[in-house]
């Protein structure tokens, strides 16, 4: 009597998929047959790996019990790789948000920059304004219409 391997499934790849797909689904022989149209005989040949199953076999029985496609055909070593892929779309998304929030504290670094200079603009000019009205009163171009240089009175008036 040979021996069965216990790192090969019973009845193969294909059977062990459809065993899980189906225990996943919490479906007997019975109902899988239903949902399939097929008879619990052809189940259980299925679930012994006397049979086995089409490509579009396989996708009607991931359909009826709920599982991915690809699972009927990699089953749990499919679901290691998406785990690595998913880890790395973690890590991805996270450096990504470590970036997003340097860049954040980088923009509020530069506004806060910007903000002073703004301001010390401003100061600059109301100082140059001051000088600059300050400079308008000794400046015989400055002096409005109609007021003499000499005394600032208007032209035309007598003094009292």
């Amino acid at each position: 009597m040979a021996r069965h391997d216990p790192h090969t499934p019973r009845g193969g790849a294909y059977a062990a998929r459809i065993r899980a797909a189906a225990g996943y689904a919490d479906l007997d022989r019975v109902r899988l047959g239903e949902s399939l149209g097929v008879s619990r005989e052809t189940v259980s040949r299925l679930f012994a790996g006397k049979s086995e199953p089409s490509l579009e076999a396989r996708r009607e029985i991931a359909a009826a019990c709920g599982v991915p496609e690809w699972f009927m055909e990699t089953g749990f070593e499919g679901v290691e790789e998406l785990d690595d892929q998913r880890q790395s779309v973690g890590q991805l998304a996270a450096q990504l948000r470590e970036e997003r929030d340097a860049r954040k504290a980088d923009v509020a670094r530069l506004e806060a920059q910007i903000s002073q200079l703004a301001e010390a603009v401003r100061v600059g000019a109301e100082a140059q304004g001051d000088s600059a009205a300050r400079n308008r009163g000794s400046d015989p171009r400055y002096r409005p219409l109609g007021l003499d240089t000499e005394d600032d009175e208007p032209k035309g008036r007598e003094r009292a």
